[in-house]
């Protein structure tokens, strides 16, 4: 899927474009309008891939949903190919941003990487890793897609059941009230 933020007012289009950019669609906003509040509100929210004018979105969505639709093959030796540079662009994502991936499921990092391979219509591994390397706002947006599936959590009451009963009692057991607890 993909969603795009036109000209308007509110911040309606950010729900929106959290629900497509958390299954992994595609978020675009326009650059500039009359009504820009819709817009201001959705890059302000961090979940808009590109910021394009109006008249270029036909074409970048033609490009994404080109990528989008290889056969299983060809994705199939794209993501043996991202994985070979899996290890460089961990180590340009945590000298940027502080965070270490190397604990991360490698499907679920690959997975990221694809997306915004995809939506930076790059096909060559390696020709990603160099743009990372040559434009660190790209490693940020990177990021972002990264932490994007942790929201799931937080809307999932068996995980905060288990940290009620489990989890909680076990922190605060046996403490004084005035000693600090790290998580």
């Amino acid at each position: 899927a993909a969603g795009l933020i036109l000209s308007g007012t509110g911040s309606d289009g950010t729900i929106g474009l959290r629900a497509i950019k958390e299954h992994g669609g595609l978020t675009l906003a326009q650059q500039s309008a009359e009504y820009d509040g819709m817009m201001r509100s959705a890059v302000q929210s961090g979940l808009v891939d590109m910021v394009l004018p109006a008249e270029e979105m036909a074409a970048k969505l033609v490009g994404y949903f080109s990528h989008a639709n290889r056969d299983e093959s060809e994705r199939d030796r794209r993501k043996r190919e991202v994985g070979e540079q899996l290890s460089r662009i961990t180590g340009l994502l945590r000298t940027r941003t502080g965070h270490d991936f190397s604990g991360y499921k490698d499907n679920t990092i690959l997975r990221r990487i694809q997306r915004r391979m995809q939506v930076l219509q790059i096909d060559d591994p390696t020709a990603f890793y160099e743009r990372l390397r040559d434009e660190p706002q790209q490693v940020d947006l990177l990021f972002q897609d990264l932490l994007i599936g942790v929201t799931r959590f937080f809307r999932d009451p068996q995980a905060f059941d288990a940290l009620e009963s489990l989890v909680i009692p076990k922190l605060f057991g046996g403490r004084k009230p005035d000693e600090t607890i790290r998580a």
